[in-house]
């Protein structure tokens, strides 16, 4: 594959990703991702074929979830799409809208059917571990 990666918002599992992607011999850009130093979100999408957003991407109020605080919402990050990009982010919810107004293709992680399959065992997992600590009773 060719392209740009840009790797936007997020935590340390996103600069992991960013991380894998230049190991594998990609070019990659980042903006806002925990621990990882980035450039402006115009900068981090210039050229980008793909755009990488956490999971979840946004919150309640509709700004992108970043660990550095930065203020970036979905209309910010759609100006910058092109109609050829792919971005990827999770629970995008109304944003995807926004995002998908741009033209560009918008894939959310959980409608994945690989993901969510391999995401079943630990979720399962972590609500018996929460309901074992949480009940007076044993399961």
């Amino acid at each position: 594959m060719q392209g740009k990666f840009a790797v936007i918002g997020g935590d340390r599992r996103l600069g992991a990703l960013a991380q894998a992607l230049r190991e594998d011999g990609f070019a990659v850009s980042t903006c806002a991702v925990e621990g990882v130093d980035g450039e402006d979100l115009e900068a981090a999408l210039r050229g980008a074929a793909v755009a990488a957003l956490p999971l979840p991407s946004f919150d309640a109020a509709g700004k992108l979830i970043t660990q550095s605080g930065a203020h970036v919402r979905a209309a910010d990050i759609a100006a910058l799409l092109k109609p050829e990009m792919r971005v990827f982010g999770g629970k995008l919810g109304a944003e995807a809208a926004i995002l998908a107004a741009s033209g560009a293709a918008v894939i959310d992680y959980l409608d994945l059917e690989q993901l969510t399959a391999a995401n079943a065992v630990p979720t399962a997992e972590g609500a018996l571990q929460i309901a074992m600590e949480r009940l007076p009773i044993t399961i």
